[in-house]
């Protein structure tokens, strides 16, 4: 039996997943999940994310009182689903930095 590339990519993304400590893991969820929110609100294609995107994001989230400790969590959580997905990381650009 020969899988397909994307069953495949799936493979490697759950075998990641399964590397990630438990809080680590519900972290990235609640990252992601904001970003998604956000995005939709905004209609924003929120994946694959654009590094311009994401730092209006970021400035939002501060605005609402966010800590930096939650935004850099929150960043984590975007550029971990975009790696796992073997996508360009997008908050590795120095915009977003």
């Amino acid at each position: 039996m020969t899988l397909s590339i994307q069953a495949l990519i799936e493979q490697v993304a759950a075998a990641k997943s399964a590397a990630i400590a438990p809080n680590t893991s519900k972290s990235y969820g609640s990252g992601w999940q904001s970003w998604q929110k956000w995005a939709d609100k905004h209609g924003i294609r929120c994946f694959p994310a654009k590094p311009e995107e994401l730092q209006i994001w970021l400035v939002a989230l501060d605005v609402e009182g966010k800590k930096p400790t939650t935004l850099r969590a929150y960043l984590a959580a975007v550029g971990h689903h975009h790696r796992n997905n073997l996508i360009e990381d997008p908050t590795q650009d120095p915009e977003v930095q």
